[in-house]
């Protein structure tokens, strides 16, 4: 049981020092001030999409998924990730369409590319809701190595991302 729990628990550990390290000297040694504000706001707006989507898939697989046949479980859970992702997509359809509306209202020093950044944030969040459920699942069946594997692949792809956008736009 406590070697499960370093599993679960030593991703999150790497994940706020890398952060730490990693991802806050090279996002404040290329964005500026105003840059970061923005992001911020973008960001935000952008999570406002994970607590509406995120109302009950969990709470589902927590209250049925020991309940079930193995038969069922599968149903279940096919039924929770298309809810999931259905859900998911709706919200970012809204904000997609209504982000040429607010933004301009939100931003001063509004640009066309801020729409952009902040749409490609909500692609992102359809894709994240994939692996809230499925991360869940990997608690429920106690796989810690493959939950660790899984968190720490995903935190490196990021860190992979971030130092990519400075080659891709050449500062």
């Amino acid at each position: 049981m406590k070697n499960n729990f370093f599993h679960y628990f030593y991703p999150s550990i790497i994940r706020g020092l890398g952060g730490l390290l990693i991802v806050v000297p090279m996002t404040t040694y290329y964005l500026g001030a105003q840059e970061i504000g923005i992001i911020g706001i973008i960001t935000i707006f952008s999570a406002l999409v994970t607590p509406m989507a995120t109302v009950g898939p969990t709470w589902v697989l927590s209250a049925y998924f020991f309940k079930t046949s193995d038969q069922e479980k599968s149903e279940l859970v096919f039924n929770v990730l298309a809810f999931a992702v259905f859900s998911r997509v709706c919200f970012v359809c809204l904000l997609w369409f209504a982000g040429p509306f607010f933004l301009p209202a939100l931003i001063k020093s509004y640009s066309p590319s801020y729409l952009n950044i902040f749409r490609l944030y909500l692609i992102a969040e359809v894709f994240n809701c994939l692996w809230e459920t499925v991360s869940y699942l990997m608690v429920l069946r106690k796989q810690g190595r493959i939950y660790a594997f899984m968190d720490l692949s995903q935190f490196f792809c990021q860190v992979f991302a971030l130092y990519q956008g400075p080659i891709v736009t050449g500062k």
